[in-house]
C-alpha cells in the first residue's frame, strides 16, 4: 500500500531526506522538494486518494465533527421537546409509549398530559445542558448521559410497536413509518455515546495531567532532600 507523498525538506541533504523516510515509509512516493500546489498535483497523479485525504485534512475537517455533532443534538432536543408539549403530539406517539418496555409505564401514571410534561422537559433539559457543553464539559457530559437514556428508552420499543413493517411490501423488512421513526435513534443514541466519551475524555484527561505533575515535582522535592 502506498503512503503518503513526502517531499524533501528544505533543510536536508536530498539522500539523507531519502534515506530517512525510507527507513520509515519504505513503501512511500517520494516528491522532490516542491511548494504545496506542487507536491499536491504530484500527489495527485502518483496516489489521488491519499492526496485528496491530505488536501481534507487541511481544511479543518477533523476538528469540527465534535462541535457539530453536539450543535445537531440540542437542536434536535430544543425542537423535539418542544413538541412534547402538546397532547396531540403524545396522542400519535402512543403506539410507541404504550410498547416501549423502559416507557410503557408513563401513561397508566401520569396520563397523556403529565407524560408530554415529563417527556417535554427531560428532553429540554438534556438540550440545554448539550448547549452548555460547548463551554463546560461536566454540563456537557450530563447532557450525553441523559441524551443516551433517552435514546436507549426509545430505540428499545422498536421489535415491540405495533404494524412496524409494511403488509403491502411483504412485510419485514419493509418498514413503516413508525418503525422508521424508530430506527433513526440508533444513530442518535451512537451520537450520544460519542459525546459522553468526548466529554468524559476531556474531564479526565487534565485531571491525570494535573496528578503526574503533582508527583513529579514531588519525586523532584525528595531529590532534593
Amino acid at each position: 500500500m502506498e503512503h503518503i507523498i513526502e517531499p524533501v525538506k528544505p533543510h536536508q541533504s536530498q539522500s539523507r531526506a531519502y534515506g530517512d523516510i525510507r527507513r520509515h515509509q519504505p513503501d512511500a512516493i517520494l516528491a522532490p522538494e516542491c511548494d504545496p500546489e506542487d507536491c499536491l498535483a504530484f500527489s495527485l497523479r502518483k496516489n489521488p486518494m491519499n492526496a485528496i485525504a491530505q488536501l481534507l485534512g487541511r481544511t479543518g475537517l477533523l476538528k469540527v465533527d465534535y462541535h457539530l455533532l453536539r450543535a445537531a443534538m440540542v437542536i434536535i432536543f430544543a425542537w423535539f421537546g418542544y413538541d412534547k408539549w402538546f397532547e396531540s403530539e403524545i396522542r400519535g406517539l402512543l403506539p410507541i409509549i404504550t410498547h416501549g418496555p423502559l416507557i410503557s409505564w408513563t401513561i397508566p401514571v401520569l396520563g397523556i398530559r403529565g407524560t408530554g410534561i415529563l417527556l417535554g422537559t427531560s428532553e429540554w433539559t438534556f438540550g440545554t445542558l448539550l448547549l452548555l457543553g460547548f463551554w463546560n464539559n461536566k454540563a456537557g457530559m450530563l447532557g450525553a448521559l441523559g441524551s443516551t437514556f433517552t435514546f436507549i428508552a426509545t430505540f428499545t420499543a422498536f421489535p415491540f410497536v405495533p404494524d412496524a413493517w409494511d403488509a403491502g411490501a411483504g412485510g419485514f423488512p419493509a418498514m413503516t413509518n413508525s418503525s422508521a421513526f424508530l430506527l433513526k435513534d440508533l444513530v442518535l443514541l451512537a451520537v450520544s455515546v460519542y459525546l459522553l466519551k468526548e466529554d468524559v475524555k476531556r474531564i479526565v484527561t487534565p485531571g491525570r495531567a494535573l496528578q503526574s505533575s503533582e508527583l513529579k515535582a514531588g519525586a523532584l522535592r525528595l531529590a532534593d532532600n
